[in-house]
């Protein structure tokens, strides 16, 4: 193919190109508006406004109780159940290398829920005990879990119940009856550390 050929072709592929990109870039003005063409009105003459073909925007109705929140959701206006209850919100615990124990375990998770280790006094021998313990290595990272199920999970939920002071937010520990009878000879025995 010699130059004078390939210029010929280079000017038909412009010239091509040029017809049909230009047209588009232009907004297709080669085509005539048509005059006097009507809104398609596809809602009741109550809804559209007379002088633009645009469809009023008519908030959902809804209950005193709840608040839209986009043009097709509504959220009631309620607290959430761990907002009523901190303790049932769901939580991630991973235990940073100073927690060392099973007590300070428990304390760190207490931590913003408003709620507290019921005193020394009140709590268990046994408790006491348990909360002194190193905290094992396969509970250094929990969750997602209920904050309530997490300090069961951390002092044994089978050994022990949840007791739970709403009224002046305390947490204590209460053994379950069939192992009563394991704490009553470990104490006779002298097996506390």
């Amino acid at each position: 193919m010699n130059q004078a050929t390939k210029k010929t072709i280079y000017k038909i592929i412009i010239m091509a190109t040029a017809g049909t990109i230009f047209p588009m870039l232009g907004g297709c003005s080669l085509v005539k508006p048509q005059q006097n063409i009507q809104p398609i009105v596809v809602a009741p003459k109550s809804v559209v406004k007379k002088h633009t073909d645009y469809m009023l925007y008519q908030p959902l109705k809804v209950s005193n109780n709840t608040t839209q929140s986009g043009r097709y959701q509504t959220v009631a206006n309620q607290a959430s159940l761990a907002q009523e209850n901190p303790l049932l919100s769901i939580a991630q615990y991973k235990f940073p290398p100073s927690v060392n124990t099973i007590g300070q375990a428990i304390n760190q998770i207490l931590m913003n829920t408003g709620y507290q280790l019921a005193s020394k006094e009140k709590l268990p021998e046994t408790i006491k005990i348990l909360l002194k313990k190193p905290l094992p290595a396969s509970q250094r990272d929990i969750g997602p879990i209920r904050i309530a199920d997490a300090l069961n999970l951390l002092v044994g939920k089978q050994i022990y119940s949840l007791l739970i002071d709403p009224v002046h937010r305390l947490v204590n520990y209460k053994i379950n009856p069939d192992f009563e009878s394991f704490a009553i000879a470990s104490s006779s025995v002298g097996v506390y550390v």
